[in-house]
């Protein structure tokens, strides 16, 4: 009897036991909790950026623009505000970074670089994020720029102006308003419009050759522009820069013929211009002054009341003389009379390559104003 109750207390111990027993074994080779936080609770899941329209190619000279970003975590929730995108020029291995062109800028805004014109033609985009637990997510992008070496056309419209042709040229009046033709320039590849680069400069004809000094320069010929030139021979030529530097200019260079006016001695277009009296001038002791003289001709001198001959022929050179400093004149509006004398008060506008004047004052490139003498 005692041996058949001790068997029994044995059978309920074991069976117990595997019960729970069972549950302890199982526990061991339970997976573990799939979600982002470990066994102790930490967040170790990186938030995921979203970006598309990533450039992957592009001309050298161009600007490239970034798309942005936006990004999202498991914990965080929305963190597009804490996106970051680098570009990096890579090194002729392709790998090496050389240098950032855009270190650690806001990714969820667009982003603008130019592609550099030297030979490091390939780049690496990144755009990164970072969470609260301290967890990097990340994503790139290879760029590569393609030099562009091919030059447009560069055609000048010849219907944009009454009566021009190529052959037959411009002719006008100093002093007048003398139309040049409109052009189209459309670069290579892409055909793009870059009419509004297009300049134009005159050169002056001499011996049927032309010269290689410039005489006179203007921008932006979307449409047909309105100048004044001084009477002279000369030849126009058409030239436009794309943006990776490739330089075109016309084949053809327009023939201009320019002729004097019938009036003597008139200064042309004074209102278009700062009637002031330049103190620079009065510092150096050449204040510029005129006068009508006893023959009833305009005459121009410096400091002095009477100046003499050389003195006013001097001058009037140094100040009209296109190829040397400065290429304007200007006379005051309410011209003062004196003893039955009137004077003018004479400022040079503009010089050449748009250089200062000299009171180092910057200046203007107005229209041409000239004089005859």
């Amino acid at each position: 009897m005692k041996k058949k109750n001790l068997m029994f207390v044995a059978l309920i111990a074991a069976t117990a036991f595997g019960m729970s027993g069972c549950s302890f074994i199982s526990g061991l080779f339970d997976s573990p909790d799939s979600s982002s936080s470990g066994s102790d609770g930490v967040d170790t899941e990186a938030p995921v950026i979203s970006v598309t329209g990533v450039p992957t190619s592009c001309n050298v000279g161009d600007t490239v623009t970034l798309p942005a970003a936006t990004a999202t975590d498991n914990v965080d929730g929305d963190v597009s505000s804490k996106v970051k995108v680098t570009v990096s020029q890579l090194k002729a291995d392709g790998e090496t970074v050389n240098r950032d062109i855009i270190y650690e800028k806001a990714g969820n805004v667009e982003q603008t670089f130019e592609a550099s014109s030297n030979t490091l033609l390939a780049y690496k985009i990144i755009y990164t994020c970072k969470d609260t637990a301290g967890n990097k997510g990340e994503t790139s992008f290879a760029l590569l720029a393609i030099a562009d070496n091919e030059t447009g056309t560069l055609v000048i419209n010849e219907t944009s102006v009454d009566g021009f042709s190529i052959e037959s040229g411009i002719s006008g009046i100093a002093g007048a308003d003398i139309k040049l033709p409109s052009a189209t320039a459309i670069d290579q590849p892409g055909d793009v419009n870059i009419s509004a680069l297009v300049t134009a400069k005159l050169y002056e004809k001499k011996a049927g050759e032309t010269a290689s000094t410039l005489f006179a320069g203007w921008e932006d010929f979307t449409e047909v522009k309105n100048v004044r030139i001084p009477a002279g021979e000369y030849e126009l030529v058409y030239g436009v820069k794309d943006a990776a530097g490739n330089e075109f200019e016309t084949k053809v260079r327009i023939p201009v013929s320019v002729a004097q006016p019938e009036e003597k001695n008139h200064a042309y277009d004074k209102n278009n211009f700062a009637f002031d009296n330049d103190e620079g001038y009065e510092e150096t002791g050449k204040e510029g002054m005129s006068w009508i003289n006893e023959y009833g001709e305009l005459a121009f001198g410096n400091t002095s009341a009477e100046p003499t001959l050389d003195q006013t022929v001097g001058f009037t050179s140094a100040l009209t003389k296109v190829h040397e400093q400065y290429v304007g004149i200007a006379f005051n509006a309410d011209v003062p009379t004196t003893n039955g004398q009137t004077f003018y008060t004479v400022s040079a506008r503009g010089s050449k390559n748009r250089e200062t004047m000299p009171n180092k004052e910057t200046c203007t490139w107005p229209d041409y104003l000239f004089l005859r003498i």
